[in-house]
């Protein structure tokens, strides 16, 4: 568990998908299941010492949410993409065959094209 000490408070950051959204974009993403997103970031702006975010142990922080980020938002687009092309109508209590079989078939798909961009985005480098 990753804590941030300031100057009047101690904060707990751990599994905040959102902070990762924060750090690695210009705005802020909160999403429904971490409301409690915009007090943590709103609290560490005040309390938080500024020098600390280039600690070896932020440094780490950051890239292990920033991977959570990636990986959070792949499943995400993943889930949408493939539930609005597999599920025309509305579901039941289980899946057709034809629906699971192409459920399974996009998502697939979708893997194997990120792995293939990221690869060649690392080529490129």
């Amino acid at each position: 568990m990753a804590h941030l000490i300031g100057p009047r408070k101690m904060f707990s950051l751990d599994h905040r998908y959102w902070w990762a959204s924060f750090l690695s974009r210009s705005r802020i993403r909160v999403f429904p299941w971490d409301l409690v997103g915009v007090f943590t970031i709103l609290s560490l702006s005040l309390f938080m010492d500024l020098s600390d975010l280039n600690s070896p142990e932020m440094q780490k922080f950051y890239s292990e949410e920033q991977q959570r980020a990636v990986v959070n938002e792949m499943v995400s687009k993943l889930t949408s993409e493939c539930w609005d092309k597999c599920i025309t109508g509305t579901p039941g209590n289980k899946f057709s065959s034809s629906e699971s079989n192409c459920l399974s078939n996009c998502a697939l798909r979708y893997m194997e094209m990120s792995m293939l961009i990221m690869k060649r985005f690392q080529s490129m480098q």
